[in-house]
């Protein structure tokens, strides 16, 4: 379903720029500040259900196929920490990240090219109960709004287990009088480092566009603005989509109704790009890519193996089973999987 703005406008994808990127001009620079790559963690944002490792296991996964790709597209950004990671490490030149949420993309579209106002406005705002109130009543003056992109980052950093919509309540409870408080996880210093090096991946060209829509609008506009790529083989998307468990603690009640069908059918029948998918592991998402092969819409190529395997992840989100060490399904038309016991064969 495809999300709406007020007013019931369709959100449609918004490059991170004015200026529309294309293949000629997308370069690489040097860093403003190269130690910023090193901070162990990059994503100022909390994102429920976030998996530990999962970033790892990606940039393994990619440099068992030798070639380093030109771009790297991730449709379910969220907390973007799998890209950030990726270019921070150098195991890809250039990424575009993409987000249906208004909230999540408009943060990302104003971290890369606004970083030190976004800066500046987190630095100014009191985190307190009332703003909490005030920031969770916001309603957007246009979809272009850039205080959504203040209110993505409080309610990230101040809401239990980061979730911006539905029932969750402030770090700490109303009364705060917890051992967390709201402010725990509210660290302005560390988190203008991490905004700041978003700013740093998009002005040295390595962060291309931050997009606002649905996952396959971000894959439409990077075929229109990078027709060339289409038939190189090099482009490698990875989709984290919302959980199959879970999913309606986590997300608004769109995301947690999300057609993972229709996913299947796009990434088995039409994606033209190598494509890395990551699960928690369930019956019905097994069920859906029982394929062995594909065969994608790109000139030249015939079909592309599909290929499954299990890691174990720590997850984030909460829920009956509790947080703790999880079984990931990941699952890629790349050629190679890493020699390495971590991946382990699925046996169907």
């Amino acid at each position: 379903m495809t999300k709406r703005a007020n007013g019931g406008r369709p959100i449609d994808a918004v490059p991170a720029s004015s200026e529309a990127a294309t293949a000629s001009t997308v370069k690489a620079g040097p860093l403003p500040n190269p130690d910023r790559a090193s901070m162990r963690y990059l994503s100022p944002l909390r994102y429920p259900g976030a998996k530990s490792g999962i970033a790892r296991c990606i940039a393994e996964l990619i440099k068992a196929n030798a070639k380093k790709p030109p771009f790297f597209l991730e449709p379910f950004a969220g907390g973007a920490a799998t890209t950030l990671r990726l270019l921070a490490d150098g195991i890809v030149s250039h990424a575009i990240i993409g987000d249906a949420d208004p909230l999540v993309a408009n943060f990302w579209i104003t971290a890369a090219t606004r970083p030190e106002w976004l800066v500046d406005r987190m630095i100014d705002e009191p985190v307190t109960l009332d703003r909490w109130d005030y920031w969770r009543a916001y309603e957007q003056k246009s979809p272009d709004d850039p205080e959504l992109a203040v209110k993505c980052l409080f309610l990230n950093r101040t809401t239990f287990s980061g979730i911006l919509h539905g029932r969750a309540g402030p770090i700490g409870g109303r009364k705060q009088e917890s051992d967390y408080a709201i402010g725990c996880r509210f660290n302005k210093d560390a988190l203008a480092e991490r905004i700041r090096f978003v700013g740093d991946l998009y002005r040295s060209g390595r962060l291309v566009a931050a997009w606002r829509g649905e996952w396959q609008q971000t894959l439409k506009l990077f075929g229109e603005q990078f027709p060339e790529y289409a038939a190189s083989g090099d482009v490698v998307v990875y989709l984290d989509p919302p959980y199959v468990d879970k999913a309606d603690r986590l997300y608004t009640a769109e995301y947690a109704a999300f057609n993972h069908l229709q996913l299947a059918a796009q990434l088995l029948h039409h994606v033209p790009y190598r494509w890395v998918l990551s699960y928690d592991d369930h019956a019905d998402i097994r069920a859906l890519y029982q394929a062995k092969t594909v065969q994608p819409h790109s000139p030249g190529v015939r079909q592309w193996r599909v290929q499954k395997r299990l890691v174990e992840l720590r997850y984030s989100a909460s829920g009956r089973t509790g947080r703790g060490p999880k079984d990931e399904l990941v699952i890629t038309t790349l050629p190679k999987f890493p020699d390495d016991a971590s991946f382990r064969a699925v046996e169907i």
